[in-house]
């Protein structure tokens, strides 16, 4: 199993009710990154949107890691990092700031890695490694791209029994929080 396979693996063991939405968003995060967030990234407005998911939080999930690697150069922080005071809103902030100017722009190269990604995701959902239906996957992954290469949302199967409240981030700008 290559690096990429491994991480999608990781997340369905980790995340078993995650459906073909929720891979195409971890899939368009580990090669976009967070740069689809913002257009015009602005630190004192990701601050602000920060601290208001914060109130908003479920308490920290002590199952879940702070950090995951999702493939690409690129982490998912959970905010529970910041509630347990292992990384400050300052630092995720600017961590977020640089990974969203620095992360990968919509080219040639990186939409063929995009693909690549998918592909290697259905090949792991084919040959049964995923359970999940084959032919309703490859009809979900033939409208998503019909309607152009974009960021989706979490399902809402995913957001109700995992709450995810992370910030993508490059390895590069980040410590390891574990």
């Amino acid at each position: 199993m290559d690096e990429w396979q491994t991480v999608l693996s990781d997340h369905f063991r980790r995340y078993p009710l995650m459906q073909m939405e929720d891979f195409i968003k971890l899939t368009y995060q580990s090669v976009f990154g967070p740069r689809h967030l913002h257009a015009v990234p602005d630190e004192t407005a990701i601050k602000e949107y920060l601290l208001a998911e914060l109130q908003e939080a479920l308490p920290p999930s002590l199952e879940l890691p702070l950090v995951e690697d999702i493939g690409g150069g690129y982490r998912r922080v959970s905010l529970d990092a910041v509630r347990r005071g292992k990384i400050s809103i300052d630092n995720l902030t600017s961590a977020f700031l640089q990974s969203m100017t620095a992360s990968a722009v919509f080219d040639e190269r990186s939409v063929c890695r995009f693909k690549n990604r998918i592909e290697a995701l259905l090949n792991l959902i084919r040959d049964g490694v995923i359970p999940l239906p084959f032919a309703a996957s490859r009809a979900f992954v033939d409208q998503f791209m019909e309607q152009g290469i974009r960021p989706i949302h979490h399902s809402g199967t995913y957001r109700q029994n995992y709450d995810p409240q992370y910030r993508v981030v490059s390895a590069d700008f980040i410590s390891d929080l574990r």
